[in-house]
């Protein structure tokens, strides 16, 4: 029997299970584990839980199906400005297995945009091919250009290495205090944020494959010592379309 999909917005931390459940959001920590590849015990899964959706000034946007939430989106609405324009921070984005690839990424994404206040920058970091395909094609259909790296991923564009967002992206590692950026921007982050599985991008479309390649080599030379991440950051009215 299927389910129509629906979606919440909850402005104020959750800060525990039993919030979660007087919300009406039961299995969040399931969604957390298995959306983002996770293996650990319950209490881990708690951890991960509340890592996702406490703190101030995060906005939170649940896919039900049902009353199941199956997607999550979480965004930062207090980030700091880039380039003195009004930035949001998307730090979590993530689908359950058995309901990727149906488009909730993409709509979750056009519906969190619509219903928030207008910003000209969407920041974050991702080592997931699908979160970056969801994000660029959402945010085309805005007005925004989108940059994985070095590369724009933007719908329709030239798919090529760019500098058109070298002050976008230096402000945000800037604000993020990453002084240890290897060549292409990359950087490792805590195995507790992000699981140091190598992207899978096949199947995916070329310029995604071409983006993530320095990652993926960069996560196979690393291992299982730390997780490789890059910037993903979109940004609205950016002229421009220099590529070298």
């Amino acid at each position: 029997m299927k389910h129509e999909l629906t979606m919440r917005m909850v402005e104020k931390p959750i800060l525990s299970l039993t919030e979660a459940i007087s919300l009406g959001l039961l299995g969040l920590p399931d969604l957390v584990m298995a959306g983002y590849g996770f293996i650990g015990s319950q209490d881990y899964a708690q951890t991960q839980f509340v890592e996702e959706y406490s703190g101030e000034g995060k906005v939170k946007f649940f896919v039900l199906e049902g009353e199941k939430p199956i997607a999550s989106l979480v965004v930062k609405t207090d980030f700091p400005e880039i380039c003195g324009k009004k930035t949001y921070n998307m730090s979590g984005i993530v689908v359950s297995p058995k309901c990727q690839k149906r488009g909730l990424g993409k709509w979750m994404l056009v519906e969190a945009m619509r219903r928030l206040p207008p910003c000209e920058v969407v920041v974050g970091n991702t080592k997931t091919p699908m979160a970056v395909l969801a994000r660029s094609s959402a945010m085309g259909e805005l007005g925004f250009r989108t940059f994985y790296s070095a590369y724009e991923v933007t719908p329709n564009s030239e798919h090529q290495i760019t500098t058109d967002h070298a002050q976008y992206l230096l402000g945000y590692l800037d604000i993020k205090k990453k002084d240890n950026v290897a060549a292409g921007y990359l950087y490792p982050v805590s195995r507790d944020i992000l699981p140091t599985y190598v992207p899978e991008v096949e199947g995916l479309p070329d310029y995604i494959q071409k983006a993530f390649d320095p990652i993926i080599r960069m996560q196979q030379e690393v291992g299982d010592r730390e997780t490789i991440v890059s910037p993903l950051i979109s940004i609205k009215g950016l002229s421009g379309g220099f590529y070298g």
